[in-house]
């Protein structure tokens, strides 16, 4: 495991990157140890990895953690008084042992002919067609809101139509690209026009 210390929580890309995505690294600050692999870092900050601090700056600081950062947090010093109510409520309810035990099955899932692979030309073809629902102004925007308004439309400030929905819109194009099903932007026009009509 790759050890640092920090006056604060403070990501090293010259220390990360070279890492394998298993790798664990902890970082030690006046308020406890953050500990997490090389995959957690980029799953649960996929902002920082992008921000030019990260990529030119090789270095990313966090003034004060956030909630997300938290759930990495493995020790605390003791007496620690801090005001934030983020701090107060932190209590390790897990330990290393089990949390090393997580990591594994994290891994074995990963690997398993178990785990759903989404095939790389399912996912291009529905970026794609994202990206050209978004751009042709003539179809209506999906969106979540309130559960009484589903169904209805109207039009946003920009003149684009919009229809509210629950999650079920959401679902389907998950479903649809679990089970490698995928639709032109014409396919969907129709769809919608049966749905919403």
């Amino acid at each position: 495991m790759i050890q640092y210390s920090s006056s604060g929580l403070c990501f090293k890309a010259d220390i990360i990157e070279p890492l394998s995505d298993d790798s664990i690294f902890a970082v030690h600050t006046p308020v406890g140890v953050f500990q997490m692999s090389k995959v957690e870092f980029y799953k649960s900050f996929p902002n920082i990895v992008k921000t030019e601090s990260y990529q030119k700056g090789r270095m990313y600081s966090m003034k004060n953690p956030t909630r997300k950062a938290m759930q990495f947090i493995t020790d605390v010093p003791p007496n620690m008084n801090i005001k934030s109510k983020v701090y107060k409520s932190i209590r390790d309810l897990i330990g290393n042992d089990i949390r090393e035990k997580i990591r594994e099955i994290g891994c074995l899932w990963r690997e398993s002919e178990h785990n759903p692979h989404i095939d790389n030309d399912v996912l291009m073809n529905w970026e794609h067609v994202i990206g050209e629902w978004i751009a042709d102004k003539d179809i209506p925007l999906i969106i979540r809101k309130d559960i009484k308004k589903r169904g209805q439309a109207f039009s946003h400030p920009s003149g684009r139509e919009i229809i509210v929905s629950d999650n079920t819109f959401a679902i389907w194009v998950y479903y649809c690209v679990m089970n490698g099903k995928t639709y032109t932007l014409s396919q969907l026009k129709e769809k919608l026009a049966l749905k919403y009509q």
